[in-house]
């Protein structure tokens, strides 16, 4: 097979056959100029001179109106005659200020239609238990060490209890002062107080952030002096069961992942397993009783039925083999899941039972 050229197929031609005299001068002229400064540069080294490169003695001693190194910060606009404006904190409690820290910025706040621009990837979850405003404080210490403060108001405490749920995992050392239920993290807190979920997080983990961040959690617990009474799913789960305030949770929507359930109070009996008591009070018998037809219906993909009576049905989950256990009794439904013992069941819904 002949040859065949691809690329390139015509030759190409130099458009350009000469270079005036000058053009060399000046590009020689570029390069000697380069060459010169970096000869410059490598020669200088370390040659110092402080009279043409720092500031002379004889200026640093001038008179303080001379020279002026430092300038202070802007301070807030008050009338003549009166006193200096202070950073008011409200709602948080004055005490959280002290002679160590104090408010670096005003109280910023953050309702429905601006909670995106804090949190822009948790609004939605906290939108669906009732939000109503965040309030965020800045608190810095005399050594410039700072903690951030959240504060939710969540309408009522139910729903700071749903919040407070989400960001349990399980693993943490809850703690309670009075009507203030948290745990703390390595840089702060995370808890709630009556209708208000808080975030405590400070800059390092230090034992002065650690002290200050409890501090605070004890000041919030103010904050829940005039909060509703206590739900009755809450005393039934913490006096008759004696299940600790941490464990127990109100989730409202999308409860055991049905968007027909909503508005459940949850509590946890043997966290190893996470088996929970759980109780939903319905607006009316009629209404519970379609809620526990359809329940039974859609857990019937995972699990097979046991016993079935007309108010009450045992389920068997097909893989877990765990049990799920529910009731009803006009505006009632309560029951328990993910327990692993048959013969516990009976107790546990006379108990449940005798109380409702």
């Amino acid at each position: 097979m002949s040859s065949r050229r691809v690329i390139n197929l015509k030759s190409t031609r130099l458009l350009r056959k000469h270079i005036s005299l000058a053009e060399n001068h000046v590009t020689l002229a570029l390069l000697f100029a380069l060459a010169g400064l970096v000869l410059w540069v490598v020669l200088q080294k370390d040659q110092f001179d402080p009279q043409t490169r720092d500031i002379s003695i004889d200026q640093l001693t001038a008179a303080p109106d001379a020279i002026q190194l430092y300038h202070r910060p802007l301070k807030y606009w008050s009338e003549s005659g009166s006193q200096s404006a202070e950073l008011t904190i409200e709602p948080f409690p004055a005490s959280l200020v002290d002679q160590e820290w104090s408010a670096k910025t005003r109280v910023k706040q953050f309702s429905a239609d601006t909670l995106f621009e804090k949190i822009n990837g948790e609004a939605d979850k906290f939108m669906q238990l009732g939000f109503a405003n965040l309030y965020y404080l800045v608190l810095i210490s005399a050594d410039r060490q700072e903690i951030a403060i959240e504060l939710f108001d969540q309408a009522d405490m139910r729903n700071s209890m749903g919040i407070f749920a989400t960001h349990l995992s399980g693993d943490e050392s809850m703690q309670q002062q009075g009507e203030v239920i948290y745990f703390l993290t390595s840089i702060g807190a995370i808890g709630r107080a009556g209708q208000y979920f808080f975030r405590i997080a400070g800059t390092e983990q230090s034992e002065r952030i650690r002290n200050k961040s409890e501090q605070i959690v004890l000041a919030l617990g103010e904050l829940a002096g005039a909060t509703e009474s206590t739900p009755r799913a809450v005393q039934i789960f913490s006096d008759v069961f004696e299940i600790a305030s941490g464990q127990i949770a109100y989730e409202g929507q999308n409860v055991f992942q049905y968007d027909f359930v909503s508005d459940v109070w949850f509590g946890t009996l043997d966290t190893a397993n996470n088996t929970r008591l759980f109780i939903h009070e319905g607006g009316s018998s009629a209404e519970v009783e379609a809620m526990f037809n359809t329940l039974l219906e859609e857990q019937q993909y995972d699990y097979q039925v046991v016993e079935q009576g007309e108010n009450q049905v045992v389920l068997l989950h097909n893989f877990l083999k765990n049990y799920f256990v529910m009731s009803r009794k006009g505006e009632l439904l309560y029951g328990v899941e993910n327990i692993t013992e048959l013969e516990d069941i009976p107790g546990i819904m006379q108990r449940l039972e005798g109380e409702l």
